[in-house]
């Protein structure tokens, strides 16, 4: 049992140290003057969103981009509450003559949400996509961060940082927490050029490479998964043509959700996109964090039953917990959240029993998403 954890937490070492160098190989990018180029075809989707839609409508229109160069499209994915009177009063007031418009998604695959990317691609009259979530608030320079990156960096696809923001309790920041793990994750891995992660909430992507590859095409049963499938099928295509975009002024921000429930339900749909990519560094990091995080569960039984005595065990955590607060920290620092840090070792400790629990779950009963259900 000794040299099993000592060689999954080894192998665990391993994995964020490379996630960690990972993050320094990718530039930091700095908005500077320049002349805007590039159109951009936003698209959203949204199914009852009433809650949430005022502060994205108003950072939308805060952009700080030509308005020749942008069109918004909203796909209302069958919402019964306020949400299209929501827009539709905005535009009448704020965006009379502008080219925000609102369609309807038309079903026909296993995931409304894919099929609502798809009708907004095939109605976008722009080259580069953008994509948000209806819960999110942009920064006024979101798509000119875009626009200078393309100029100076042609690029299929653009990852764009994620942050949680109005965090009041232990819930929060432990979502937090773990957003900036993800996001330190992702951006190591598009450092080692492997990237197998990205965010629909900020990403910006070639609408020519998304026709001709049809990412969705042997997936669209699965309901999640738009961002990572795209990404999958240019790692596949063309590798070197993938960038993440490490600036201040490209960070957009979104809530936590409100409940453990509804948290347990989130992790699941993002366990069932994750489990059924084919990119080899996201099945290795995938299972690695699960096997570790398993063991650290078991470290309180092995001590009980003499297979390790409590000195290894409390090693063995500390190890963990040291290496990911290097992570951490890192990513927090870059998104100035290290406010959060003070919930770290409650989250720690909480986290494995947390992941694990998910799996359990996905393998278990399905998940809801906008008021749907799904199978894992």
């Amino acid at each position: 049992m000794l040299i099993t954890g000592l060689v999954l937490i080894l192998l665990y070492i391993l994995l964020i140290i490379a996630f960690y160098k990972g993050f320094d190989k990718v530039d930091d990018f700095y908005l500077q003057d320049y002349s805007p180029k590039m159109g951009f075809s936003v698209i959203i989707t949204f199914r009852n969103e009433e809650d949430t839609l005022p502060a994205l409508l108003e950072s939308l229109y805060q952009l700080e981009y030509p308005s020749k160069l942008v069109e918004v499209l909203f796909i209302n994915d069958d919402s019964s509450d306020k949400s299209v009177k929501l827009i539709e009063s905005f535009i009448r007031q704020q965006r009379p003559k502008s080219t925000w418009k609102i369609l309807n998604n038309e079903r026909f695959s296993g995931s409304p949400k894919k099929d609502a990317v798809r009708l907004g691609i095939q109605n976008a009259h722009f080259r580069y996509i953008a994509t948000t979530d209806a819960d999110v608030i942009l920064p006024k320079y979101w798509l000119a961060c875009f626009d200078a990156f393309l100029q100076a960096q042609p690029s299929t696809l653009i990852a764009g940082p994620v942050k949680l923001h109005k965090l009041q309790s232990f819930l929060d920041r432990y979502q937090a927490i773990d957003v900036l793990s993800l996001q330190g994750s992702t951006i190591g891995a598009f450092g080692w050029g492997h990237p197998f992660m990205c965010n629909a909430a900020n990403m910006c992507y070639d609408k020519e490479a998304f026709l001709s590859l049809d990412p969705y095409k042997q997936n669209q049963h699965i309901a999640s998964g738009d961002d990572v499938f795209l990404l999958e099928a240019l790692v596949k295509h063309n590798p070197n043509q993938l960038g993440y975009i490490k600036s201040p002024q490209a960070v957009v921000s979104t809530s936590p959700v409100s409940s453990w429930n509804q948290l347990f339900h989130q992790r699941q749909r993002w366990a069932s996109k994750a489990k059924s990519t084919n990119l080899l560094i996201g099945k290795i990091t995938g299972v690695l964090v699960l096997l570790t995080n398993l063991w650290i569960l078991t470290l309180p039984l092995l001590v009980l039953i003499g297979q390790l005595n409590v000195k290894s065990a409390l090693l063995f955590f500390l190890v963990k917990f040291s290496i990911d607060f290097l992570l951490v920290f890192k990513t927090a620092r870059y998104l100035d959240e290290t406010e959060v840090l003070f919930s770290f070792v409650p989250s720690s400790i909480i986290y494995p029993f947390v992941s694990v629990y998910v799996v359990l779950l996905s393998l278990l009963r399905p998940y809801t998403w906008k008021q749907r259900s799904f199978k894992s």
